[in-house]
């Protein structure tokens, strides 16, 4: 999804919308159709964030991932004192 033309590969999972430019109208298009299970790949953190934000499910594992991380940083921690 993007306001202005853009190429992609053929594909029966890829499809592409061209939205109307203004400030974040793709980015609130992509809030609004995002499903369970889609993939979104972006560098827009306040994007991911509203995306992250949406689906309860990608929280969940979200925070799952954080506590492992911070177990591990914390095991670093412990072994470098």
């Amino acid at each position: 999804m993007a306001n202005h033309a853009m190429r992609v590969p053929p594909s029966k999972y890829i499809s592409r919308l061209q939205v109307s430019s203004g400030f974040d109208i793709a980015d609130n298009e992509i809030v609004k159709r995002i499903e369970p299970n889609d993939l979104v790949i972006t560098g827009d953190i306040p994007l991911a964030a509203e995306v992250i934000e949406k689906d309860e499910q990608r929280k969940t594992a979200l925070s799952e991932k954080q506590a492992k991380l911070q177990i591990h940083l914390k095991t670093i921690e412990q072994a470098l004192c």
